[in-house]
């Protein structure tokens, strides 16, 4: 089955409308998806993993134990391939006639050489946000559905290493398609289509129009659309659907803090011009003060916190 259906994997930060993305898109009569897998970011990694590791164990140090003793490298791929052979057929189940087979989870950005290694035609749609929006927003849901980053600047190294590790696929050419989730909100028709082309599926301008109106936020969340039909999503997952949000939500202290921590990136995504954190003087000399101790404090853990586990562990 893998060989004849062509792979769509929707990477990009949490929060940054991949659901909405990957239910627009699974309105295509071509397409299949069903709930978010972890194919790609628990399943497969931690066989390969084990697998690396007897591998040498084997012919480095001449350990006669595990798999690799009885299996060839190409026969442990092929064993992977046929695992995903039978996940995705319980996808396409419902739609035999299917070309195209669509899987979405954010936790894949950082898949996208094991993908393209198992996958060689997959295709990457790379949705990305404005972080600031982004970060208001893993706040909210690990509020109301608790999940997610626990701080602000936790949410602003997310978005950031997110949106870095989905750009990786860039190196795959005509296989790798980045979208702005601004742009689906303000122009969903014309970036529908957009996407549609490069997934090489067929559809009238009419058919878009159809998809976009009776697909909005409103409405979605309204029913709590999931991207499989058995499933609701929490009651608190659709938010408000909106771009720029941030400027009222985010204090100026947190403005400093995402311009220290992915300033660069968001001015490289042409979201803002540098200097955007402060409108004023006073904010350029007095928020650096509140915002900058914070930012200390998170990183030196971040910083002890392997040393200390590595010590803990000798310990032990």
């Amino acid at each position: 089955m893998i060989s004849d259906r062509q792979f769509l994997f929707i990477i990009g930060s949490l929060k940054s409308g991949t659901t909405w993305l990957q239910i627009m898109l699974s309105a295509h009569p071509q397409l299949c998806t069903t709930v978010e897998q972890t194919l790609f970011d628990k399943y497969i990694p931690s066989w390969f993993d084990i697998w690396q590791k007897e591998t040498k164990n084997i012919t480095e140090k001449g350990y006669n134990k595990g798999l690799p003793f009885l299996w060839t490298n190409d026969d442990f791929m092929d064993f992977l391939r046929e695992f995903l052979d039978k996940v995705y057929a319980k996808v396409s189940i419902n739609h035999p006639n299917a070309s195209h087979i669509l899987d979405k989870n954010p936790m894949y950005s950082f898949s996208v050489e094991l993908i393209h290694e198992l996958l060689p035609n997959a295709r990457f749609i790379h949705l990305i946000r404005d972080g600031r929006d982004v970060a208001v927003s893993m706040l909210a849901a690990r509020r109301n559905i608790g999940y997610g980053p626990s701080s602000f600047i936790n949410s602003v190294v997310t978005w950031n290493k997110y949106v870095l590790a989905a750009r990786h696929a860039k190196s795959y050419e005509n296989q790798y398609l980045e979208i702005r989730y601004e742009d689906l909100l303000n122009n969903g028709i014309l970036t529908l289509q957009t996407i549609f082309d490069f997934c090489q599926l067929p559809i009238s301008s009419e058919e878009i129009e159809k998809i976009v109106s009776e697909h909005t936020f409103k409405k979605m969340k309204s029913k709590r659309q999931h991207a499989d039909v058995r499933a609701k999503t929490h009651k608190a997952f659709y938010r408000k659907g909106q771009a720029g949000s941030w400027r009222e939500e985010l204090t100026p202290t947190q403005m400093y803090q995402f311009n220290k921590i992915s300033g660069d990136l968001l001015l490289d995504l042409g979201y803002d011009r540098d200097g955007w954190w402060a409108t004023s003087k006073i904010k350029r000399l007095i928020v650096p003060l509140m915002g900058e101790i914070p930012l200390k404090i998170y990183f030196m853990k971040k910083s002890i916190y392997p040393q200390a586990k590595k010590l803990m562990k000798a310990i032990s």
